[in-house]
């Protein structure tokens, strides 16, 4: 069974989704920064990438940006954590990079949906 990567430069959120997550069975792998986890991604070959958009260093989508150019990792989703963007709002920093979004502001059992459906269509 192939790792959830989690990338969030706050302490709290990395802490509360990777309970969330291995108490539901996901292994998971998480950094607080971002710079860190590109160098260690493919060692950890992740079948699911949760990002948080707002970080200090690089955003969620640069985060993926370098992940699916200059690492060519194409092996698993990439999803943006956030609770400030939506698509439809998000302007010119939103693109085609990330395979889509959960919002932070959520229900558990949702984001467990979502982690689910894009999860079981990685192969393992």
């Amino acid at each position: 069974m192939r790792p959830i990567l989690l990338i969030d430069d706050q302490k709290t959120m990395i802490e509360l989704f990777s309970r969330i997550l291995i108490e539901n069975g996901y292994e998971v792998v998480s950094f607080i920064d971002p710079v860190e986890a590109l160098t260690k991604v493919i060692d950890v070959n992740p079948a699911l990438i949760l990002c948080d958009y707002h970080m200090p260093e690089l955003n969620g989508v640069e985060v993926c940006a370098k992940l699916r150019g200059e690492l060519k990792y194409h092996d698993g989703f990439f999803l943006i954590l956030t609770n400030k963007v939506r698509w439809g709002e998000e302007g010119d920093d939103f693109h085609d990079l990330p395979d889509g979004w959960i919002d932070k502001t959520f229900d558990v059992s949702k984001f467990l949906e979502i982690v689910s459906m894009w999860y079981n269509m990685v192969p393992q």
